[in-house]
């Protein structure tokens, strides 16, 4: 009962988590077309920050700035939610929402070939043709466009890289840690990144009338990351969470034709269809290794 009411919790949370981060690339995508990367990601991180330091302070005091887990992984994570943060922006200036959830989908196959590099896990070959399809899938979708292939394809594709590392470092802190640091040490590491860039560049600031849209920005960032860092946290297994990233194909749709009048086209369809089965059969099978793994231990 205890882990039934685990996935249930970790999949509500999950849901919500990725509906807020389509609505953080909404943000994303419009901030992008307007100002540098640096500058976007810059003030994302100085109005999380304003929300959630308050907000630890309120609750623990200066004691829950003090991570239970070993600080290097939050370290390594906040490198990672950085670059990550850098590819989004960049690839949502030049890439329609739907082409980007796309490619984004090969996450779960990134993070399958991880798990053999990392923790030598076994892949038998069921998982490989899945990995092999979700490829291909991939292929499908870019390969149309492939004399528009620019920086922000570019950047679409090492997405899935760094979701997959995101993924292994949230299993790695686990759940005892306190959610809040999830998103602190997130701004932390953009902060330390894009400060120094932005100055560098001497990018042009936000107007001023641009200034309050990072609060609904920034905020739909702070809960998403949450969310997603509890969901992982809790769920019984990684592969309970990762199905329901395809539910961003709906909202990417939907948010890039009434907000950027960007239309799906035939080979982003048929390309996300093909990743969405080989996702779930590749899913399916995790499942089963992981159920075979219980019970050898059992006995």
């Amino acid at each position: 009962k205890l882990l039934a009411h685990d996935s249930f919790k970790a999949i509500a949370m999950a849901l919500a988590a990725f509906f807020l981060f389509a609505i953080v690339d909404v943000f994303a995508k419009w901030m992008g077309r307007h100002y540098a990367v640096p500058v976007v990601l810059l003030f994302c991180g100085l109005f999380g920050l304003a929300m959630v330091v308050p907000y630890i302070l309120w609750r623990k005091g200066w004691r829950g700035f003090i991570p239970r887990r070993p600080l290097r992984l939050h370290i390594a994570r906040a490198v990672q939610t950085t670059i990550n943060g850098y590819l989004i922006v960049t690839a949502l200036q030049y890439v329609p929402l739907a082409d980007y959830y796309g490619i984004v989908f090969s996450t779960p196959f990134v993070t399958a070939v991880a798990s053999v590099i990392f923790f030598g896990e076994r892949v038998g070959w069921h998982r490989w043709g899945a990995i092999a399809l979700g490829v291909f899938g991939i292929w499908v979708i870019v390969a149309p466009a492939y004399h528009e292939f620019n920086i922000g394809t570019a950047a679409a594709l090492c997405v899935p890289f760094t979701l997959a590392a995101n993924a292994i470092f949230l299993r790695k802190i686990g759940r005892d840690e306190y959610p809040a640091l999830f998103p602190f040490y997130s701004f932390l590491g953009i902060l330390a990144l894009n400060g120094p860039l932005t100055f560098m560049m001497d990018a042009p600031l936000p107007a001023a009338q641009d200034l309050w849209l990072f609060i609904p920005y920034a905020a739909a960032v702070v809960f998403a990351i949450t969310l997603l860092g509890r969901a992982f946290a809790i769920a019984p297994l990684t592969a309970t969470i990762a199905p329901l990233q395809y539910t961003a194909m709906l909202w990417g749709c939907l948010f890039g034709f009434f907000v950027f009048d960007e239309y799906v086209t035939w080979n982003t369809w048929a390309g996300s269809a093909v990743i969405v089965v080989a996702g779930l059969y590749l899913l399916h099978r995790e499942r089963i290794h992981a159920r075979t793994l219980v019970l050898q231990t059992a006995n």
